[in-house]
């Protein structure tokens, strides 16, 4: 078993060396049956070791925790040398098994955040096995605030946060999670609000969704979530701090956050949504027969 033969990379200069940072660790819980499948960064430590941090208080680490309690180790893919399943058409697998008792240094690693990160869990995984394509093709992400690493946190949480409103809210219309906020700690909703407080239960439900959301907008249906210009127009013009404002102090939040307290945060919410009553304030609007002549007189001259 030799790792160095994959083309490995090392990002940046904080980091502790080279790191697998496409890898997706599979898992099956012995109990259930259900598999777990979740990207983490894997350190390379030597020929046959990887060091991981499983993410402290997420599946794989809870499903971790009970198994190292039992003395078990916790088996990971299944080809060659464990029996678990992976992906028919995957281009290199690692098979191995995370050690039960066992943890060692792993980091620092640029992370989303844009901060090279300490934290970690520590745990170390020996590798059994390396099945591959031939000629297989190396996928690396970058790492660090890079469009490519947030963006595995964007498109997931969107649909997680979007799912989750529209079983209370069914006026939900759209989730962003913005690259202001590493695509991670801020989230704006926008919605077709019908009864005052809307926005509020809207926020709380997203915060209690995902623990790491810091800073969560609610503006109208009209506001483009998408577009961060908009939805500070709406803040700006919407929205009065004394009571559209509030804060949470001491909530669970990310770990990864340089500014947590030991993973406590608090966390804002914003209802940027205009009053159901006595608002008269009208939108300033471009016709759209104006908008489709422009674009197609924009057309005619790029040809």
């Amino acid at each position: 078993m030799d790792l160095s033969r994959l083309p490995l990379i090392t990002h940046y200069h904080e980091d502790a060396g080279p790191y697998f940072t496409a890898g997706v660790i599979v898992a099956k819980d012995p109990d259930t049956g259900v598999r777990n499948g979740s990207f983490h960064r894997l350190q390379v430590k030597g020929r046959d070791r990887l060091g991981t941090s499983l993410h402290s208080r997420r599946h794989l680490w809870s499903l971790q925790q009970r198994i190292e309690a039992r003395g078990e180790p916790l088996e990971v893919v299944r080809c060659r040398t464990v029996d678990l399943e992976v992906p028919a058409r995957a281009e290199v697998v690692l098979e191995g098994r995370i050690i039960p008792g066992v943890r060692e240094p792993e980091g620092p690693f640029a992370e989303f955040t844009g901060y090279a990160s300490h934290a970690s869990t520590n745990h170390v995984i020996e590798v059994t096995g390396v099945l591959h394509r031939r000629d297989a093709l190396f996928q690396d992400i970058v790492s660090g605030n890079s469009a490519e690493h947030t963006g595995l946190l964007r498109v997931p949480g969107e649909c997680r946060i979007y799912q989750a409103l529209k079983g209370i809210l069914s006026d939900v219309r759209a989730v962003s999670y913005p690259p202001s906020g590493a695509c991670r700690f801020h989230c704006y909703i926008s919605m077709k609000k019908t009864a005052e407080g809307q926005a509020k239960s809207a926020i709380f439900a997203a915060m209690g969704e995902d623990l790491s959301l810091k800073w969560v907008v609610v503006v109208d249906d009209d506001v483009d979530v998408y577009n961060e210009e908009e939805v500070m127009w709406a803040v700006a013009t919407r929205m009065q701090a004394d009571r559209g404002v509030f804060v949470v102090p001491y909530a669970m939040g990310a770990i990864l956050d340089p500014s947590s307290r030991n993973g406590l945060t608090a966390k804002v919410g914003i209802d940027a949504t205009a009053p159901l009553d006595g608002w008269t304030a009208e939108r300033c609007t471009v016709p759209k027969d104006a908008l489709r002549m422009v674009r197609k007189k924009l057309k005619a001259l790029i040809r």
